[in-house]
């Protein structure tokens, strides 16, 4: 599409648009957590780059293992260039960084819910620009009726397919009613962490057996992988934590 005489695929149209809108209502809740201005947009634009870099760095590494190609001086190439971007890679990648440099913050796991409710909400917006732009992300061939065939997209599919990103986006946004839903019900933000993140990584870990990557460990493909592990690191942090608080669990709390 053309705006104002500038081409603009719907790809980075929508997710510019998604990133920008999950940042607009994620900024004054980070300042205050941090009741820092300056520190809120530290973090903001940390986890923006942070999850771009994550992103184009998951998709490179998947692939190089995928074709077995060595490492050489063009993956800098393909890195800057060529790479998709992975949403499960800049989750992932996000949470260590966010974890390592915050997890003594007092307010870890709020601010970590808060981080991912309108990451969802982001996202949601960012995977229409998937669809939209056909560009290699959809599933596997099906005879569904609801199946699509993405003739004009930037790598075409000549047959039916699950439409994969319109199942990604359908997940997010779930995710994100539930956790305002929680939210509304006084739910702890360690509570709303959990069931959202929970509920998304195990949709999306299912979501990944209708798309056509090749499985490279246990049978598990890389987006499988990641999900995996970031339960595992959601489920330690959170044992964790309640340990060192050593305080009765309880799903209400004062926000």
């Amino acid at each position: 599409m053309n705006i104002f005489g500038i081409a603009i695929s719907w790809y980075w149209l929508l997710n510019i648009i998604g990133v920008s809108l999950g940042f607009c209502l994620l900024f004054p809740k980070l300042k205050q957590h941090f009741e820092n201005k300056d520190m809120a947009v530290q973090v903001s634009v940390l986890l923006i780059m942070g999850g771009y870099v994550f992103a184009k760095l998951f998709s490179t590494m998947e692939y190089y293992i995928i074709n077995a190609e060595p490492l050489n001086i063009e993956i800098f190439s393909f890195f800057l260039h060529k790479s998709g971007m992975r949403w499960y890679g800049a989750l992932l990648g996000n949470l260590m960084m966010f974890s390592i440099l915050f997890y003594k913050h007092s307010k870890f796991l709020s601010i970590l819910s808060d981080i991912f409710l309108y990451t969802f909400l982001g996202s949601a917006i960012g995977k229409l620009g998937c669809l939209l732009s056909g560009h290699g992300c959809y599933g596997i061939e099906t005879s569904l009726p609801w199946g699509m065939k993405f003739i004009y997209g930037s790598a075409p599919s000549e047959v039916s397919v699950h439409p994969t990103p319109a199942y990604d986006s359908i997940i997010f946004i779930t995710a994100f009613i539930i956790g305002v839903f929680l939210k509304k019900k006084n739910v702890s933000k360690k509570v709303i962490l959990l069931v959202t993140l929970s509920f998304l990584c195990f949709s999306e870990f299912a979501i990944e057996y209708l798309r056509p990557n090749p499985d490279v460990l246990l049978g598990l493909n890389t987006g499988q992988i990641c999900y995996v592990l970031i339960l595992l690191i959601l489920y330690w942090m959170v044992i964790r934590k309640q340990r060192e608080s050593a305080e009765p669990y309880s799903m209400i709390s004062i926000q």
